[in-house]
């Protein structure tokens, strides 16, 4: 990913919030000059009380932060980039393909253990490729929401000015995106194997394009309306934003109890299977090529040399080379 993420930084968030506050101080002063019946607006410690809410009502949308998540996602997609997964999968199937011409119990065993181990690998390739459908789904979803906040203040600042205008009843719809629409389409793009491949930027405009929304209706025939109407949108922007985090989570938990079954894997193998355990036998794990009975001798003899080579006092260079004085 060479370019950089959407909304590097929130300081237009700061701008947004700020817009709202000033056209509340114009609808109050409307509303108080105007004989319109203000309520809300006419508050004592007005702004600095709207300001205030604002902030705190934004802060849960601004949780999930898209440079952040954009440098995670390159950590892990730099893995499958160098297809490091591909190839740990592939030694596995060569050493499988390999061990068919090996026998006995011991081979068996042996085999069986690689196939946890196999298994094992595939489980975590599987679950990073979950870590990146959750981090792509992350991502576009802060995007979004932030460029719905951003398209709620255009358009209530729009009706509220056009309100203040005419001293009349104004009404309009903004359109906003689905949280939980958007997560899905993410998930149903980056699952097809378009995540990787394609990076956030390609990914965040195609996922959102013919997503579910939603239409809050804004304006009204008071100012104090008007206000209200901004309000309700915001809680409702705020909730389905929550819902649609909370179903990314809900899902990696949902994998993660899959991932973290329990495993034979870390159980140690039979000492059969150990060339330096007594208990290794040639007939327990023989090659088809070569018969146990001929060749076993040949391998039990040499396996004693082997052992008894470990076994045997380290020679002059070994103790020199391991710091011994008595090898000078």
């Amino acid at each position: 990913m060479t370019d950089g993420p959407q909304w590097p930084d929130d300081n237009l968030i700061g701008d947004l919030i700020n817009r709202v506050v000033a056209e509340v101080g114009r609808l109050a002063v409307h509303g108080t000059y105007g004989d319109t019946g203000a309520k809300i607006l006419e508050t004592p410690g007005l702004l600095s009380g709207v300001e205030n809410r604002l902030w705190m009502e934004t802060s849960d949308i601004l949780t999930l932060s898209p440079p952040k998540i954009w440098d995670n996602f390159g950590h892990f997609a730099e893995v499958m980039r160098d297809d490091y997964q591909r190839d740990v999968l592939g030694a596995f199937t060569a050493v499988r393909d390999s061990l068919v011409d090996w026998n006995g119990v011991a081979a068996e065993q042996f085999t069986a253990h690689l196939g946890m181990i196999e298994h094992f690998a595939r489980a975590q390739n599987d679950h990073l490729n979950e870590q990146l459908i959750a981090l792509a789904s992350a991502y576009v979803l802060a995007v979004q929401v932030r460029e719905d906040f951003k398209r709620l203040v255009d358009k209530w600042v729009e009706v509220s000015r056009e309100f203040r205008e005419a001293d009349a009843e104004r009404r309009a719809g903004v359109e906003l995106k689905i949280g939980a629409a958007v997560v899905a389409a993410v998930v149903g793009a980056a699952t097809a194997g378009a995540g990787v491949a394609v990076g956030l930027l390609v990914l965040s405009g195609a996922a959102t394009v013919g997503v579910e929304v939603y239409t809050p209706n804004l304006g009204g025939e008071t100012p104090d309306d008007v206000w209200k109407s901004f309000q309700a949108a915001l809680t409702e922007h705020r909730q389905r934003y929550l819902e649609a985090v909370d179903r990314i989570q809900l899902r990696l938990v949902g994998y993660r109890d899959g991932v973290s079954a329990p495993t034979q894997l870390f159980s140690p193998l039979p000492s059969s299977v150990d060339v330096d355990s007594p208990d290794f036998r040639y007939e327990n794990f023989s090659h088809r090529g070569e018969a146990p009975p001929g060749f076993g001798s040949q391998v039990d003899r040499r396996r004693g040399e082997y052992v008894a080579e470990k076994q045997a006092p380290p020679g002059l260079i070994s103790r020199a080379l391991d710091g011994d004085p008595g090898a000078n």
